[in-house]
């Protein structure tokens, strides 16, 4: 990380379930040297592959990306709301960040919020945009955001934004 200068604390590698039944040395140390100088740890899609209760406390990730085939369904399915319920309180309990992929409605955001889990990615919140678009997505989103849940945007303007990120 030196030569590059990065800091390896802003660095996140998401990885799906399939990587962990690969139960070889070689992954179990690659993991832990990257947790040892601070990258943080993500299970990407968690809840559609492997892992296991023993591969949450081995690598200690930092997060969970609940996949969106559970968050799709939400309103119209009890059983997907148990499962992300039972999500939320397995984060709370690993002290892990908890976020719903595939959040494509209000409604579902809201919903999620509601039911403890505070993150989410989407449509509803962005397409995919390019980096210079990011300063005015932000400002715009943090409007949208405060408008939404009452918050006071947490950037004023775009300008702002491109200093934080330069």
């Amino acid at each position: 990380f030196e030569p590059h200068q990065l800091d390896p604390g802003l660095l996140e590698i998401a990885l799906t379930e399939s990587i962990l039944i690969h139960d070889t040395d070689i992954i179990r140390q690659a993991l832990f040297d990257l947790k040892q100088v601070g990258v943080k740890l993500s299970i990407d899609d968690f809840g559609t592959g492997y892992t296991s209760f023993k591969y949450l406390r081995q690598f200690m990730f930092n997060e969970l990306k609940i996949d969106q085939l559970f968050v799709s369904l939400l309103e119209k399915d009890t059983r997907d709301a148990s499962i992300i319920q039972s999500f939320v309180s397995l984060s709370e309990g690993f002290n892990i960040s908890l976020i719903a992929e595939g959040v494509e409605d209000l409604d579902r955001l809201l919903l999620l919020k509601e039911m403890g889990c505070s993150r989410a990615q989407g449509y509803f919140i962005s397409r995919p945009i390019d980096g210079e678009s990011i300063p005015l997505w932000l400002h715009q989103w943090q409007e949208r955001a405060a408008a939404i849940f009452g918050n006071a945007p947490l950037v004023k303007k775009p300008s702002e934004v491109q200093r934080l990120i330069a």
